[in-house]
């Protein structure tokens, strides 16, 4: 799997906005009882990337369209939508501020996740694209189970009539007749 990048003025800009806003908050993460360095913001932005359990493609209002992978802590990894570039990476806080704990890596993290981004559908995401979990952190029946209908992702049915086309002419060539 590539990674994304980091440019070093985004780096920078990111890490001292983390520090000013989140600096509690990161200590917790790293389990380390004085403020990180940029070295472990870049490094912990990686792994929250390559330790993702859930990630999702979207358009929120006011921004380009990018992906957004979150782990079990509510890491959010943000990246370009060819994954080669870094925006930001945070943890996601509920209530407007971290609460203690909260950075514990565990399945509940995830699902109040999805129901907060459910809750932005009404409002801040444009477009879903698509939502999948990540290395069976999350399996598919739970993902059904905790995404309602307003996370189904936006598909053209020209081209799901065009797959089912395509797999009802090779499974079943008797039935090429689709409709």
């Amino acid at each position: 799997m590539s990674t994304p990048r980091w440019s070093s003025d985004n780096l920078q800009d990111h890490y001292e906005k983390r520090l000013r806003n989140d600096d509690r908050c990161w200590r917790e993460i790293l389990k380390i009882d004085r403020s990180m360095t940029q070295q472990e913001y870049e490094k912990a932005s990686q792994e929250a990337y390559e330790k993702a359990a859930l990630e999702y493609e979207a358009a929120y209002r006011d921004r380009w369209p990018a992906v957004y992978r979150v782990d079990k802590k509510t890491v959010l990894a943000i990246i370009s939508r060819d994954k080669s570039r870094w925006i930001t990476c945070y943890h996601r806080h509920y209530n407007g501020r971290h609460e203690t704990g909260s950075a514990t890596p565990k399945l509940e993290n995830l699902i109040v996740f999805i129901d907060d981004v459910d809750a932005l559908m009404d409002g801040k995401i444009e477009t879903l694209y698509r939502i999948e979990p990540l290395k069976e952190n999350l399996s598919k029946n739970q993902l059904k189970k905790y995404i309602g209908p307003n996370l189904m992702p936006v598909v053209n049915p020209l081209i799901l009539e065009g797959f089912a086309h395509l797999y009802t002419t090779m499974i079943y060539p008797a039935r090429s007749s689709f409709g």
